[in-house]
């Protein structure tokens, strides 16, 4: 339900992903592009609340390549929970990249601390120390 039209604060987003989507291009159109149509979420003519599909729009065909990152990081931080060295980063790892789910309707995948967030994902699979 939580992310179906019925719900009352996608509206904004069902309308939001009619325009980006009818505006794709293949290799995308580019950082800061504002949509031909002229909609916006704000004054500023840039934000939107579907961080992915405004992916696909800025970076097009490209975007596979975040995507794939995001899918494997989510399936390497659940394999790391079943090696008992990694077990701590693989949990904080997987509880870390639950915002991936949730940036689905939130702009703050590229914030500041999601990005350090999803930094700390990187370090903590690729230590796999035993201090834990």
């Amino acid at each position: 339900f939580m992310f179906s039209g019925e719900e009352v604060s996608n509206n904004v987003r069902n309308v939001q992903r009619f325009f980006i989507l009818d505006e794709l291009q293949i290799f995308g159109n580019g950082l800061g592009a504002n949509l031909k149509s002229w909609y916006s979420r704000s004054y500023l003519g840039y934000g939107f609340e579907l961080t992915y599909e405004n992916m696909i729009h800025k970076f097009g065909i490209i975007a596979v390549f975040p995507f794939l990152i995001f899918i494997l990081t989510i399936f390497y931080s659940f394999f790391s929970l079943f090696n008992t060295k990694t077990r701590f980063y693989g949990s904080a790892s997987l509880g870390s990249t639950a915002l991936f789910v949730i940036s689905y309707g939130n702009p703050f995948l590229f914030a500041p601390t999601s990005v350090f967030l999803i930094s700390c994902v990187f370090f903590w699979l690729k230590n796999k120390r035993q201090d834990f």
